[in-house]
């Protein structure tokens, strides 16, 4: 909810926190009002782009993977979200896939199944 929202972004990172983003760093480049704002509409969208991302990979959509992978890469990395490790990884994968012709199948997967692992854990604090 954008209450939940506006009460999270007016938290402040503790070392040691095991919240799945950096939140003290989010505030700074976007302001607590802005990130508040943003995080519902965000938590809304990446549950389906979740569904997309792992369809057009269980499909071997890998054009179409690579740029949903890299459109959530923007959005996780200007939000501070943990997840973008995974992330970066997946989409890494995919242009090498697609550069290469084949032969990460497999590897993108693994990557995919990772993502959504550590994304779902984001959505689920945030939501």
């Amino acid at each position: 909810s954008l209450r939940q929202g506006v009460a999270i972004a007016t938290e402040e990172s503790e070392p040691g926190d095991d919240r799945p983003f950096g939140l003290q760093d989010a505030f700074e480049m976007l302001g607590s009002e802005a990130y508040a704002a943003i995080v519902p509409i965000f938590v809304r969208n990446a549950r389906q782009d979740l569904d997309d991302l792992r369809a057009q990979v269980n499909s071997e959509h890998w054009g179409e993977a690579q740029m949903k992978a890299h459109k959530l890469k923007s959005s996780v990395m200007a939000l501070k979200l943990h997840c973008y490790d995974e992330l970066a990884t997946l989409d890494a994968t995919l242009k090498r896939q697609l550069a290469e012709g084949g032969g990460h199948e497999e590897e993108a997967r693994v990557a995919c199944a990772s993502f959504g692992t550590s994304i779902e854990a984001v959505i689920g604090y945030l939501a």
